[in-house]
């Protein structure tokens, strides 16, 4: 699918609205493929500037969004004005909700354990409708990978997020095997 980018400093962004990306997720549940979305603010940006592994990194996902009103008055100030910021926070929280209206099944990924089951907690109790398939913290050893993309992977969550910074590990699902 065509959609409009922006390059701000060398890297694309895809410029779309929050209900774009909702649309799109919806489109991928129903047709069985995988979307990676990251999310851009002022400081990952930099770090892409900087170093080509980030840049590469960036270009492989699916959707490059708006992370902050640095990079969106960037884009204005630049002539190249993106339709909205599409942060993190702000699409988690949408998703979440949408998720519990559709009955998508998400796995939750990433931040210390006091943190992450705190989180799960709140938003049980925010969501109850929502289903989800597990969670696991973003402190673990090489030797214990395999056994959570086992664990996320039986799971067979539509919607994985995964919170544990940039570059952090890449994880992605597609047709329920890894990659």
């Amino acid at each position: 699918m065509n959609k409009p980018q922006v390059d701000l400093f060398g890297i694309k962004f895809d410029a779309v609205t929050r209900d774009y990306m909702i649309a799109r997720v919806d489109e991928s549940i129903a047709h069985g493929t995988s979307c990676w979305l990251t999310f851009i603010n002022v400081s990952i940006l930099v770090q892409t500037i900087q170093e080509e592994k980030f840049r590469r990194l960036l270009e492989m996902a699916d959707y490059r969004l708006c992370d902050g009103m640095g990079v969106m008055y960037a884009s204005r100030l630049l002539g190249k004005a993106l339709p909205e910021m599409v942060s993190g926070p702000y699409l988690l929280m949408r998703l979440m909700e949408h998720s519990a209206n559709c009955g998508y099944r998400i796995y939750m990924l990433g931040s210390k354990a006091e943190i992450i089951e705190r989180a799960v907690l709140n938003v049980q109790l925010a969501y109850p409708k929502l289903i989800l398939v597990g969670y696991q913290c973003g402190y673990f050893s090489d030797a214990e990978e395999n056994d959570i993309v086992d664990h996320i992977c039986q799971g067979r969550p539509q919607i994985l997020f995964i919170g544990m910074g940039f570059p952090g590990n890449v994880c992605l699902l597609r047709d329920g095997g890894r990659s």
